[in-house]
C-alpha cells in the first residue's frame, strides 16, 4: 500500500516537472515552483498532487467549457486570468479557439484582456475567425474586440477569414464596421480582396465585395485585385470579380482597362501566367488585346513571345470575331523596339507560332529600330526551325540590319553553321534569283563579308561551307583587311590553312591591309606561333609595312620570343633590320618592357646602335625607368658591350643606371665582385674586385668637357662621376657596396693616404707652433708690471685696455726656433687664406653653406691677429683673446681632418650629426634659458653671491643649473631659516617648474634627439663620411697630372685575405696589425655577419631563379607533348570520321560575346542567353583570371 501511494506521489512530481518545464511565462513558473515547493513539503505520504492544482489546468478548464472551476481557480488566484501557457495563449484564446460562451462571458466580466496577443500576435478574434468560430467572433466583436490588430505576419482578422475562404466570417466581422476595416492592408499593403483574389476564392471575393470591399484599391506594389487574379491563374476569381465589378457600377472594358505600375492590363498580366483559362475569361468579357504597356508591348506581342500558340490562337480568334475588317493591324503592331509580334516569336525561336502568325497574314519582313527582320533575329538566337519555317515563306533574304549585315552575318556571327550546305546554296540561290545579290560577298557597314566574320570568329565549318558556296576569300573590308588577315590575327591556324589551300591562296598570302601589314606581320603582332610557322612554310614573304616595321619588329615589340626565335631561324637577316626611325627588334622589346625578348635578341648577336633619337635599347629601358629590361640585358653575356658604349642621354649608362635605376646598377656591382668557389677560411681564398665600370677614362672626361658650352656645365664631368652620382643622389647602398669600398681603398693607398699624411703633418706642425708660442707667453705682467687682465684693464680705463706690452727686453735677441716657429705661422696663415678664396671663387654659392668655412675663416683671421703683431715685439689683451680661440680652433679644426680617416671618420661624422641637433634645439630653446634667468634675476636680485645680481650672468647661472645643480642650501634654505628670503612662494615656484621643464624634460628631449634614432643617424654618417672620402679622392684627381693618375689607377684588384703579409714573426705581426683595423673598419665597411648573410641571400635565390628557369623549362615541354597528343587525337577523330561541336570552330584567341558583337540597344532580351554561346574550342575564361598570353604555341 504505502509502496503503491509513494509510485503515486512520484507520477505527480513527474508531472509537477514537466508542468514547471513547459512554463515560460514568469508568473506561471513562480506559481509551479510554490505549487511544487508545498508539495515536497507535506508530511503526510497519504496526500498526493491533483491535476487541479497544476497552474495550467484553468487553460484546460477554459477549453473544456468547465464554469465553474474556471470561476474557482480565478478566485484562488486572479493573476490567472491574464495568464499565458507556452503559447502565449490566454484563457480567453482558448475559449475562442472551442466556442465556449458562458467561459468567454465569465473571464470578460472579470477584466479579461479581450485583445490580449499570443507568441504569434494573434488576438482571440483571429484563432475565432481561424476556427470559423461565428458566434465567438459576434460575441468577441459585441464586446469590444478590436478587428484591425494586425498579427506576426501583418494580417487582421478579415485577412485570416479570407485566407480560409469563410464567407460566413467576413460577412460577420463586415457587420461591425467601427471595429473592423473591410479594406485595411495586410501584408505588402494587400488587403482582404488581394487574397482572395490571388488565391482563386471567388466566394470570399463575392463576400467581401457585397460588404463593402473597394475593388479599386492597389496594394502597396500597385497592383489591383484584378491583376493579382489575373497574374497567379485565379479565373474563377477573376471572373467574379467581373461580374460583382459590373454590380458595383464598374464595367467589364473599365476593370480589364486598369493598368499597374508598368502599364500590364490583366490581360497581360493573365497571358504572363500563362494561364489560358485566365486569358479565355479577360477575352470572354472583351478584353482588348491591342492595349499596350509602357514599353509599348501588347498582350498580343507577350504571347508571341511567350510562345504558347493555345493562347495566341484563342487571343487572336476572339480579335478576328471582334474586329472583322482591321483584325490584322494587331499582327503589325509594334512595340518600342519597332517589333511585330513575329519578331518576338521569331527571336525566341517558337516555330509553331511562326508559323501561325505567317498564315495569319504578318509581314515576313517587317524590321525593327535596327532594321531586323524576324529571319535575322531568328538567326541571333539560333533558332534553326524558325529559319526554316520562315524561309518556306515569302521571305526576303537579303535583308540587311542598320548595319548593312545579312543573313549569313548573323548566322556566322551568332549561331554558327545551324544550316547545311545544301539550304546555304538555296539561300545564297534565292537572293541572286530573286534580288541579283551575292550574299556570300556582300560587305557590312564595316566592309566585311561573312567570310572575314568567319575567319574572326574561327567557325570552320562555316568557313569551309563559304568556300565551296564561292565566296571570294580575298575580299578586303574597310581597312583593306582580307580574312586572311582576321584568321591570323586571332590565331585561326586552321582557318587560315583553309584559306591558303584554296586556289587563290598563294596570290593572297603576302597582301598589304592599310598599314602595309600582311598576314604575317599581323601573326607575328600577336604571337600565333603556328600562324607564323605556317605561314612561313607556306612562302610568306619578309616585306616591311608603311613604318619600316619587319615581322621581327612586331613579335619582339609583343615579347613573343618563341615568334621571333621562330622568325630568326628562317630568315637570320631580320635581325638588324631597321624602320624608318632607325629602331631595331631590340629598341622595340626594350620600350615594351619585354626582358625575355631583349635577353634572346642579345643571343642572337644583334647590334645595338642608337636610333635616330640618338637613344640605345639600353638608354631606352634607362629612360622609361624599365627595371626588368636593364637588368635582363645587363644579366647577359654582353653586359659588358652596352656598358662600354658612351650614351647620347647619359654620356655614359652607369650615370644613368645610378640616377634611375640603383637596383640595377647594384647587379651590376655584383656582377664586379668575383669570389671564389672554395672555403672561405683557406689561404688560397680570393676576392676579384673589377673597377672597369667604377668611372669613365680621363679621356672621355676631357672630351665630354670640350663638349660643352657653357663653363657651368663642365662641372658635370668631374672626375669619379660614378661616386659622385652616388652622392648626389643618396645611394648609400651603391656607396656602401664591397666594390665601391674597395675602389675607394685602393684610391686611398695609391695616393689620398700620401696627401693625407702630408697635409695632417703640415697642420700637426701649424698646431704644435701656435701652441708652443702661446704657452711660452707669461702675459700676466709686462715690464713695468702692469697687468693684462680685463677686469684690471676695465678699472683702469678704457684706454689701459689696449695697452701694448713688450714681452722681451730691448737688449735680446729672438731665438732661431722662436723665429722659425712664427715664421711657419706667418706661412702657413697666407697659404690657407689664398686657398679659402680660391675655394670661393670655384665653389662660389656653395662655399656659403658649409659651416667649416666659417671655423677655418676665423681660425686663420684670429691666429693672424695674433702672430703677426708679435713680429714686432707687442702682445696685448685683444691679441690674447684671438689666440684663445684660435688655439680652440685649431684644436678642434684636428677633429675635422680625423672625418677621412676610415677607422674613426664616421664617429667624427656622427659626433657632429649629434652637435648639429643639439645646437638647433637649445637655438629654439634659448627663449628659456631667458626667461629663467630673468626670473631668477628679479627675485633673487638683492643677494649679489648668489649670482643673480646680473641679467647676464643671471642666465649663465641658470644655464650652468642643468647641469651642475644649484646651490640650493646657500640660495634658498639659508635665507629661508633667516626669513630674509622675498617672495617666497614664487621663489619655490619658479624652482620647481624650472626642475620640471629644464633639467628632467629638455635634457632627455635632448638626450632623446641625439641617442634615440641612432641608426638613421649611423646611416648618415656613413653616407656624409663616404661623400667626403669621394669629394677628396675628386678634388686631387682634378688637380693631380694625368700621367701620374694612369700609373695610380687599377681597372682591378684581387685580394687574399688570408695570405700572411710577410713570412715568419713579421707576417703574423702584420696580420693582427690587420685584424685590429678590420676592427676598427667594422662601423664604416659592410660587416661581415650582413655580408655573410648578403651572400647566403644571393645564393638562395639564385637557387630559386634556377628552379623557376626548371619549372618553366618542363611546363613548355609539357606544353608541347599536349599539342602533339592534342593534334593526333583530331588526326584520328578525322580518320574515324566522328563529328564534334567543338570541330565547328578553329584554335585561337578566344571568341567574343554575342552580347559584345550585338553593340545594339536590344542587349536586354538576349541576356537570358549567355549561357547558350559557350561552343569555343578554348574553355571560357575563368573570372578574374588573366587574358592567355598570345606568345603561348597553340
Amino acid at each position: 500500500m504505502k509502496l503503491s501511494r509513494l509510485a503515486d506521489l512520484g507520477h505527480h512530481f513527474t508531472v509537477a516537472k514537466k508542468w514547471s518545464t513547459f512554463s515560460k511565462s514568469s508568473i506561471v513558473h513562480s506559481q509551479a515552483k510554490s505549487n511544487y515547493e508545498s508539495l515536497s513539503q507535506r508530511d503526510d505520504p497519504h496526500q498526493v498532487c491533483q491535476l487541479e492544482d497544476s497552474p495550467f489546468y484553468v487553460f484546460r478548464a477554459s477549453g473544456q467549457g468547465l464554469v465553474d472551476v474556471v470561476d474557482r481557480l480565478l478566485n484562488e488566484d486572479e493573476s490567472r486570468l491574464n495568464g499565458k501557457d507556452p503559447k502565449g495563449f490566454t484563457c480567453l484564446h482558448h475559449a475562442a479557439t472551442r466556442a465556449r460562451i458562458k467561459v468567454i462571458d465569465l473571464l470578460l466580466s472579470r477584466g479579461a484582456d479581450i485583445n490580449a496577443v499570443d507568441n504569434e500576435g494573434n488576438t482571440p478574434l483571429h484563432l475565432a475567425s481561424e476556427k470559423s468560430r461565428q458566434e465567438v467572433v459576434k460575441h468577441l466583436l459585441v464586446n469590444g474586440a478590436d478587428g484591425n490588430i494586425r498579427n506576426n505576419k501583418q494580417w487582421a482578422a478579415i485577412h485570416v477569414a479570407t485566407l480560409h475562404n469563410n464567407a460566413d466570417i467576413i460577412k460577420e466581422l463586415a457587420q461591425f464596421p467601427k471595429l473592423v476595416d473591410i479594406n485595411l492592408g495586410g501584408l505588402n499593403g494587400n488587403p482582404a480582396l488581394h487574397l482572395a483574389a490571388t488565391f482563386n476564392f471567388p466566394e470570399a471575393c463575392n463576400a467581401l465585395l457585397e460588404s463593402g470591399c473597394k475593388i479599386d484599391q492597389t496594394c502597396s506594389n500597385g497592383f489591383y485585385a484584378i491583376h493579382l487574379a489575373a497574374k497567379n491563374a485565379s479565373s474563377r476569381a477573376l471572373e467574379q470579380l467581373l461580374v460583382e465589378g459590373d454590380k458595383l457600377g464598374y464595367s467589364h472594358d473599365q476593370l480589364l482597362a486598369s493598368n499597374d505600375r508598368e502599364g500590364n492590363t490583366p490581360l497581360h498580366a493573365a497571358v504572363n501566367s500563362g494561364d489560358l483559362a485566365s486569358v479565355k475569361v479577360c477575352l470572354k468579357y472583351e478584353a482588348r488585346i491591342d492595349v499596350k504597356q509602357n514599353d509599348k508591348a501588347t498582350a498580343f506581342h507577350l504571347a508571341a513571345s511567350q510562345g504558347t500558340l493555345s493562347i495566341v490562337k484563342a487571343m487572336f480568334e476572339q480579335h478576328k470575331v471582334k474586329n472583322p475588317e482591321d483584325y490584322l493591324q494587331i499582327l503589325h503592331s509594334r512595340d518600342a523596339l519597332e517589333m511585330t509580334p513575329l519578331h518576338r516569336a521569331a527571336m525566341f525561336d517558337h516555330p509553331q507560332v511562326v508559323r501561325y502568325l505567317v498564315e495569319e497574314g504578318s509581314d515576313v519582313n517587317a524590321q525593327d529600330c535596327e532594321q531586323r527582320s524576324p529571319l535575322l533575329l531568328a538567326a541571333v538566337r539560333c533558332g534553326v526551325s524558325s529559319i526554316r519555317v520562315l524561309l518556306s515563306s515569302s521571305v526576303n533574304v537579303c535583308v540587311k540590319d542598320s548595319e548593312h549585315r545579312n543573313l549569313l552575318h548573323f548566322m556566322v556571327m551568332y549561331s554558327g553553321s545551324v544550316l547545311t550546305d545544301a539550304e546555304l546554296d538555296t539561300i545564297c540561290a534565292k537572293a541572286l534569283k530573286e534580288k541579283n545579290v551575292n550574299l556570300l560577298n556582300q560587305k557590312d557597314v564595316n566592309g566585311c563579308t561573312p567570310l572575314h566574320v568567319a575567319s574572326k570568329q574561327g567557325n570552320l565549318r562555316f568557313t569551309e561551307s563559304l568556300i565551296s558556296l564561292g565566296a571570294i576569300i580575298n575580299v578586303k573590308n574597310n581597312e583593306e583587311q582580307s580574312p586572311l588577315h582576321y584568321a591570323a590575327r586571332y590565331g585561326r591556324v586552321n582557318t587560315v590553312r583553309c584559306l591558303l589551300a584554296n586556289d587563290m591562296g598563294p596570290n593572297m598570302i603576302n597582301e598589304t591591309d592599310g598599314g602595309g601589314l600582311t598576314a604575317l606581320h599581323i601573326a607575328s603582332t600577336n604571337g600565333y606561333t603556328k600562324v607564323v610557322q605556317l605561314l612561313l612554310h607556306k612562302g610568306a614573304l619578309l616585306h616591311k609595312d608603311f613604318m619600316g616595321r619587319t615581322p621581327l619588329h612586331l613579335a619582339a615589340g609583343g615579347g613573343h620570343t618563341q615568334a621571333v626565335g621562330l622568325l630568326l631561324a628562317f630568315h637570320g637577316n631580320l635581325l638588324n633590320q631597321r624602320d624608318k626611325e632607325n629602331n631595331s627588334a631590340l629598341h622595340y622589346a626594350a620600350l615594351a618592357d619585354k626582358p625575355s625578348t631583349c635577353e634572346l635578341l642579345l643571343s642572337f648577336n644583334c647590334a645595338f646602335d642608337d636610333n635616330d633619337n640618338d637613344r640605345s635599347p639600353l638608354d631606352i629601358a634607362i629612360e622609361n625607368g624599365f627595371a626588368d629590361v636593364a637588368a635582363g640585358m645587363l644579366q647577359h653575356d654582353r653586359w659588358r658591350e652596352l656598358l662600354d658604349r658612351q650614351s647620347s642621354l647619359y654620356k655614359c649608362p652607369l650615370i644613368g643606371l645610378i640616377q634611375t635605376l640603383p637596383q640595377v646598377y647594384k647587379m651590376v656591382l655584383d656582377r664586379c665582385r668575383q669570389v671564389a668557389a672554395m672555403d672561405a677560411g683557406s689561404e688560397e681564398y680570393f676576392e676579384k674586385y673589377d673597377f672597369a665600370f667604377m668611372q669613365a677614362s680621363h679621356e672621355n672626361l676631357c672630351e665630354w668637357r670640350k663638349g660643352q658650352e657653357k663653363q657651368t656645365n663642365r662641372m658635370l664631368f668631374r672626375p669619379l662621376m660614378a661616386l659622385n652620382t652616388m652622392v648626389k643622389y643618396g645611394r648609400v647602398e651603391l656607396l656602401s657596396h664591397p666594390v665601391c669600398l674597395q675602389y675607394l681603398h685602393v684610391k686611398w693607398k695609391s695616393y689620398g693616404l700620401m696627401f693625407y699624411a702630408m697635409n695632417l703633418a703640415v697642420y700637426w706642425l701649424f698646431i704644435g707652433a701656435l701652441t708652443a708660442v702661446v704657452v711660452g707667453l707669461d702675459p700676466s705682467v709686462n715690464g713695468s708690471g702692469d697687468h693684462l687682465s680685463g677686469n684690471e684693464n676695465k678699472s683702469r680705463g678704457d684706454d689701459d685696455a689696449e695697452r701694448v706690452v713688450l714681452y722681451l727686453e730691448p737688449d735680446e735677441k729672438r731665438s732661431v726656433i722662436t723665429t722659425i716657429i712664427m715664421v711657419y705661422i706667418a706661412i702657413f696663415i697666407v697659404i690657407n687664406i689664398f686657398k679659402e678664396i680660391m675655394q670661393i671663387y670655384e665653389q662660389r654659392l656653395a662655399y656659403i653653406f658649409d659651416p667649416v668655412n666659417y671655423t677655418e675663416w676665423t681660425l686663420y683671421l684670429t691666429s693672424a691677429a695674433f702672430a703677426f703683431p708679435l713680429f714686432f715685439g707687442h702682445l696685448s689683451s685683444f691679441q690674447w683673446q684671438c689666440a684663445t680661440v684660435a688655439v680652440f680652433l685649431a684644436w678642434f679644426n684636428l677633429l675635422l681632418y680625423f672625418q677621412r680617416s676610415s677607422a674613426i671618420g664616421i664617429y667624427v661624422v656622427m659626433f657632429l650629426h649629434i652637435l648639429s641637433t643639439v645646437i638647433r634645439v637649445i637655438a629654439v630653446f634659448s627663449v628659456l634659458f631667458i626667461a629663467f634667468g630673468l626670473t631668477f634675476h628679479i627675485l633673487l636680485i638683492y643677494d649679489e653671491s648668489a649670482g643673480f645680481y646680473n641679467p647676464f650672468i643671471s642666465i649663465i647661472h641658470t644655464s650652468l643649473a642643468m647641469i651642475s645643480g644649484w646651490e640650493f642650501r646657500d640660495i634658498y634654505v639659508e635665507p629661508f631659516q633667516r626669513g630674509v628670503l622675498p617672495y617666497t612662494f614664487l621663489n619655490f615656484f619658479f624652482l620647481m617648474l624650472f626642475i620640471i621643464l629644464m633639467p628632467i624634460l629638455f635634457v632627455n628631449l635632448l638626450i632623446g634627439l641625439a641617442v634615440g634614432d641612432i641608426e638613421m643617424i649611423l646611416k648618415d654618417a656613413k653616407l656624409k663620411r663616404l661623400a667626403m672620402q669621394v669629394e677628396y679622392h675628386t678634388d686631387l684627381e682634378e688637380r693631380l697630372p694625368s700621367w701620374l693618375l694612369s700609373r695610380v689607377d687599377k681597372l682591378s684588384v684581387t685580394i687574399y685575405p688570408n695570405r700572411p703579409y710577410a713570412p715568419g714573426f713579421i707576417g703574423k705581426m702584420l696580420g693582427a696589425m690587420k685584424s685590429m683595423g678590420t676592427m676598427l673598419n667594422s662601423s664604416a665597411h659592410l660587416s661581415d655577419a650582413s655580408e655573410a648573410i648578403e651572400s647566403r641571400q644571393a645564393a638562395a635565390n639564385d637557387a630559386l631563379f634556377e628552379e623557376i628557369g626548371k619549372t618553366k623549362k618542363r611546363l613548355r615541354d609539357v606544353q608541347t607533348q599536349l599539342d602533339k597528343q592534342y593534334d593526333l587525337l583530331r588526326l584520328m577523330v578525322q580518320k574515324m570520321e566522328i563529328v564534334s561541336e567543338a570541330d565547328q570552330f578553329d584554335e585561337g584567341e578566344e571568341r567574343e560575346s554575342p552580347m559584345t558583337l550585338m553593340g545594339s540597344p536590344t542587349n536586354g532580351f538576349f541576356e537570358s542567353a549567355n549561357s547558350l554561346w559557350r561552343q569555343d574550342s578554348a574553355p571560357p575564361r575563368r573570372r578574374g583570371a588573366p587574358p592567355r598570353t598570345p606568345s603561348v604555341v597553340r
